[in-house]
């Protein structure tokens, strides 16, 4: 059988990051495949000598020696369900792995986002050779706007990719634009396993009583404070109604604001056990929203008010609730807050497109592998 090599981000200390690599290992050894993770170590090379500096003291020598409760749960989660190589460090190293493998499959996560990776491409891997099987499956590129120098870079290699998806419309128009080629459109890999799937690694959350679970990507990663202070003001209405405790995740400083329980220090699988009895769901994570509705969970996404409609619906959460019908549910900052009678939601018709969507993302990626 060809041997499968998967690049994503396995070594982001992030809850996404690592669930949705899990979820792909996971779900591809479910249809009888084989795979292993290249363990690329991403080099960090910011222009600024002070960003360099601070990165060598915080991640080289602190986190070294000094590791939290949530970075030690984040290795033991790599250590125990990861299958992967060596760690990777060079293009050399890596050129010399990819060897040993006939099958690539590169996401999901904004692997393609080369700007933000200080011009790292090895995620739209050059070093693979064109004996080998390029494919991708559901990267985001994670810009609203296509920067004109990379245009080049970026043809080139789409340009040698066997089978292309993405998991946002704004990623099928930057191919279509790039390369003239249609980009497959599919779920995210988090949604390929389903609740019970989960439900088997989770670590449930014990609470007595109900509660409203808000997760936040923390401010300094494009979030702008009024994003979180905006979900902090609905957790609190949705509370003060509903009499319901508040249990949040992912920003110290914003969870100190209101009267709430802080669960920052948590692992993947604790992480997950917060959304299986969750009486309501606030966020503005793709992957906080994506557990929310394998979970089935009353919940609201938001967005920055900055971006128009257009651009809100070809995001990536404005997809995937898109293709569920579950438009209602993403909130805009310049929007009012639902009424109560609105907050309610009904999974019916969205677990019927979700069983659709899987069955034809799991399609792609069956023939794309054969």
């Amino acid at each position: 059988m060809n041997r499968i090599a998967l690049l994503t981000f396995t070594n982001s200390d992030n809850y996404g990051a690592l669930l949705q690599a899990y979820a792909l290992q996971e779900k591809l050894s479910q249809l009888g495949y084989d795979s292993t993770f290249l363990d690329y170590r991403r080099p960090f090379r910011p222009k600024s000598m002070l960003r360099r500096l601070k990165y060598f003291l915080v991640k080289r020598l602190l986190t070294r020696f000094f590791q939290t409760k949530r970075q030690r749960s984040m290795e033991r989660f790599r250590r125990q369900y990861f299958q992967r190589t060596k760690p990777l460090q060079s293009r050399s190293e890596m050129i010399k792995m990819a060897a040993e493998f006939q099958i690539f499959i590169v996401g999901s996560d904004q692997v393609w986002n080369i700007p933000k990776l200080f011009d790292d491409d090895t995620f739209l891997l050059p070093f693979v050779s064109d004996q080998q099987r390029r494919i991708s499956y559901a990267p985001s590129f994670y810009f609203s706007t296509f920067p004109e120098d990379y245009i080049s870079l970026y043809k080139r290699e789409l340009e040698k990719f066997d089978f292309l998806s993405v998991r946002e419309l704004e990623g099928q128009q930057y191919v279509r634009d790039l390369i003239g080629r249609e980009a497959t459109l599919v779920l995210d890999p988090t949604l390929l396993l389903t609740q019970n799937d989960w439900d088997k690694i989770a670590i449930p959350y014990q609470s007595k009583d109900p509660y409203i679970f808000c997760y936040f990507i923390p401010e300094g990663f494009g979030q702008k404070p009024i994003l979180t202070n905006r979900i902090i003001e609905f957790a609190r209405k949705i509370s003060e109604r509903n009499h319901w405790k508040i249990v949040c995740c992912g920003n110290k400083s914003k969870a100190a604001v209101f009267p709430a329980q802080t669960e920052n220090d948590v692992g993947p699988l604790e992480f997950l056990g917060f959304f299986q009895n969750a009486s309501f769901v606030l966020t503005n994570s793709f992957h906080g929203t994506s557990f929310a509705v394998n979970y089935k969970r009353p919940f609201y996404s938001f967005l920055d008010g900055k971006y128009s409609l257009i651009e809100k619906a070809k995001s990536r959460i404005g997809t995937l609730l898109g293709l569920l019908g579950l438009e209602s549910r993403f909130l805009s900052t310049k929007e009012d807050f639902p009424e109560p009678s609105e907050w309610d939601i009904s999974f019916d018709e969205a677990e019927l497109r979700l069983d659709k969507e899987r069955i034809q993302s799991l399609d792609f990626l069956k023939t794309a592998i054969k």
